[in-house]
């Protein structure tokens, strides 16, 4: 989300801290300073003042001002030192503030983490140079710490956070931000009610201001597509399948680009994906009645593309899955990586041209079969993979030329790439509404994976999946304008049977799908 602080301002105001220690000698029971002890007892105080603000509150222009005050009189030489090492500890926290602020409103999360944790270790040695005792920062920057914590999705640090905040809670403000943390965690965690209900005690406690007002605002606004949506999708009204798509578009559109709301991006998809394979499945039936005859220019080819591309999409770019690093992903993305292999192991299973897809389903399925041995199921799969497998072998039976793959595949050498020999000519219309749909995948597949993705057939892994990331990116119908080069160099086909309008995100799709294949089975897994 963003967040539109300033430099220095925090979410919430916190209260004013008044000094209340007298730093003018002349105002002592003697009016006049009798002797250096005096002076020196005076100069002890303003430089222990200084430290602090400067260790409690970070507050270094105010500290810089007490140390003005007090260098015309400095006389001894060890007065001089100490006052000098206050002021290179300021100059010091004044940078690392400075770089925090530019990193933190410049959007750079964990580079503001990194400079925070920084400042933290150097003035750990300053305060307890002997125990290294941790030094904690003040309130009011672990409310910025918790922030950017939840901004690039480290959950976990943020809750260990928010309990440093609790602890240290002693006022109405501070007990108020705390839940106003909370709620920026449960709504990065996808549990927005939770989240809406405590932005919802903080408006009926006190009016709504700044960044407090821009995220309830969002969250409501998230929260009433959300419902819409889903709202929308459990009707299962054939009348309103383009009003769905119409949301779904306009929430993507809405949350494009916002790491913490990451987590309602792949419910969508995943909303989408599902609703186009049972769209796929129900077609015949929709066609057959004469109250939607709209529904004729859809084709299953092209339902079951936009839900590949959904769920490539949620794979590679989302949810950045490598099976090698699985242990990192915490519940909710886990849940999601479940729902999202199962449900592609059913798009590939079903599919007319299944040998595309013979290989990929099966390198999804012995992931999900060690998903689901390391408990990683939790009840959310409705699929049982010995019947996957089950289908998968009988596919493999119909498909002489396709023999059972190797179950540990090795990622020393790429794909190579598969040539189509039938791919039609230019101009040329298809008879039936499933052949236009069919041969655009020719088309692309034609092209090679290679030749997509921009790379030679040398490249290793990492290249191919890093050209897969820029070109997902940079194709992705969502954005303006995008990328037509790669249009210039396909045959197009008949697309009659496929509305104008969405025959961008049609070869968006195909791409993500065809691109996404050598990328998921050319990764080492580990099968057990």
């Amino acid at each position: 989300m963003d967040f539109p602080h300033l430099p220095g301002q925090y979410p919430m105001d916190p209260p004013e801290i008044e000094c209340t220690t007298s730093l003018d000698p002349d105002t002592s029971s003697s009016s006049t300073r009798s002797s250096d002890t005096t002076d020196a007892a005076w100069i002890g105080q303003v430089h222990q003042m200084t430290w602090d603000i400067l260790i409690s509150t970070l507050d270094y222009e105010q500290a810089i001002n007490l140390l003005h005050t007090a260098r015309a009189r400095i006389t001894s030489r060890e007065e001089a030192k100490n006052h000098q090492e206050l002021i290179d500890v300021a100059a010091n926290i004044r940078t690392a503030v400075t770089k925090f602020e530019v990193a933190y409103n410049q959007g750079h999360w964990v580079q503001a983490i990194l400079i925070l944790d920084r400042l933290c270790c150097y003035l750990t040695t300053m305060v307890n140079p002997l125990d290294y005792k941790s030094f904690e920062l003040p309130f009011e920057w672990l409310i910025k710490r918790g922030e950017a914590e939840v901004l690039c999705n480290r959950r976990g640090a943020a809750r260990l956070t928010l309990e440093r905040m609790r602890s240290l809670a002693d006022s109405v403000w501070s007990v108020q931000a705390c839940v106003w943390l909370s709620g920026l965690i449960d709504y990065a965690n996808g549990d927005i009610e939770a989240a809406y209900e405590k932005f919802e005690d903080i408006t009926h406690s006190q009016p709504l201001s700044g960044a407090v007002k821009h995220t309830y605002e969002r969250v409501k606004n998230v929260k009433n597509r959300l419902e819409l949506i889903f709202g929308q999708v459990a009707v299962d009204d054939p009348h309103k399948i383009d009003d769905i798509l119409f949301a779904i578009e306009n929430f993507l559109t809405y949350t494009s680009g916002e790491k913490a709301e990451t987590v309602y991006r792949v419910n969508v998809r995943l909303v989408l994906a599902d609703f186009y394979t049972r769209a796929m499945a129900k077609l015949k039936i929709y066609n057959d009645n004469q109250s939607a005859q709209h529904l004729t220019s859809r084709e299953p080819a092209y339902y079951r593309l936009k839900a590949m591309g959904a769920l490539n999409h949620i794979l590679a770019i989302d949810l950045d899955f490598d099976f090698e690093h699985r242990h990192l992903f915490d519940h909710e993305r886990r849940r999601h990586l479940i729902r999202a292999l199962a449900l592609r192991i059913t798009i590939c299973v079903s599919h007319t041209n299944v040998h595309r897809y013979l290989e990929l389903a099966f390198s999804d399925y012995q992931q999900l079969l060690v998903l689901l041995k390391e408990g990683w199921g939790d009840g959310e799969v409705s699929i049982h993979p010995e019947r996957v497998y089950a289908e998968y072998l009988q596919l493999c039976l119909a498909n002489q030329h396709f023999s059972k793959p190797d179950p540990n595949p090795s990622c020393s050498a790429p794909l190579e790439e598969e040539q189509c020999s039938d791919t039609p000519g230019e101009g040329q219309s298809s008879d039936t509404p499933e052949d236009s749909a069919e041969q655009l995948e020719d088309s692309v597949d034609s092209l090679g994976y290679y030749k997509i993705l921009g790379v030679d057939k040398s490249a290793s892994n990492d290249e191919i999946r890093r050209a897969y990331l820029k070109s997902s990116r940079r194709m992705h119908p969502d954005r303006q304008g995008g990328d037509t080069a790669l249009f210039q160099h396909m045959r197009m086909p008949g697309t009659s049977t496929i509305p104008a309008m969405n025959f961008k995100a049609l070869v968006f799709s195909v791409i993500l799908e065809m691109s996404c294949y050598p990328y998921c089975i050319s990764k080492k897994f580990i099968f057990n």
